[in-house]
């Protein structure tokens, strides 16, 4: 059969269930604190188990390619080559790290890939050829905090027009998605000369 057709319409058909299942999940633990620990914990597994399927369905569709081949999916080692490649000519990227790394899902590692990913995509973008970076990888609480900080164009900062909404596409809820869908969370906004994503 025709993969083209599945992998583009199977997110629609397939993200609902989960997303709902997790956040139906979700509510009574964060309203009802009182309940018993047995059910809040069924609850967090029912609502973990919802989120991990979500993300490895989404790994699996992205990973077929036109002809229905797999594609290896993006991991955390391959975040230093699109560093590189996003360098060459484009974008002044500062990466550094702190703590001590911790092994993360394939699923949240593909995850970290594209959000970095379009956080340099959406920098060059906005902030043109030649814009700070600054990407930070912190491992020093539970998993990761990823802190991107990308100078923002004067254009934009004299008022021309409005950061806020400039930077707000389609990729920005994409990110928050795949942050939630990993089991985090994403912020985005202006903060002064830079647009900040944690």
């Amino acid at each position: 059969p025709d993969r083209t057709p599945i992998s583009r319409h199977s997110p629609d058909v397939l993200a609902p269930s989960p997303s709902v299942i997790a956040a139906q999940a979700d509510g009574p633990r964060y309203l009802s604190k009182d309940q018993p620990k047995v059910v809040l914990n069924a609850l967090g597994t029912i609502a973990r188990s919802a989120r991990s399927a979500l993300v490895d369905a989404q790994r699996v569709i992205e990973g077929v390619r036109d002809d229905g081949m797999v594609t290896p999916q993006p991991r955390l080692s391959d975040i230093p080559a699109l560093i590189e490649g996003m360098q060459r000519g484009s974008l002044k990227i500062h990466p550094s790290e702190s703590g001590s790394p911790v092994e993360l899902s394939t699923g949240q590692e593909m995850a970290v890939f594209r959000i970095v990913q379009e956080c340099l995509t959406n920098a060059l973008k906005h902030g043109g050829r030649g814009t700070d970076v600054r990407l930070h990888f912190d491992w020093s609480g539970p998993g990761l905090t990823l802190h991107v900080a990308s100078a923002v164009d004067p254009a934009e900062q004299d008022g021309a027009t409005n950061p806020a909404t400039a930077r707000v596409g389609r990729g920005l809820p994409g990110m928050r998605e795949r942050a939630h869908l990993a089991g985090g969370w994403l912020t985005a906004g202006p903060d002064g000369e830079h647009f900040r994503v944690t």
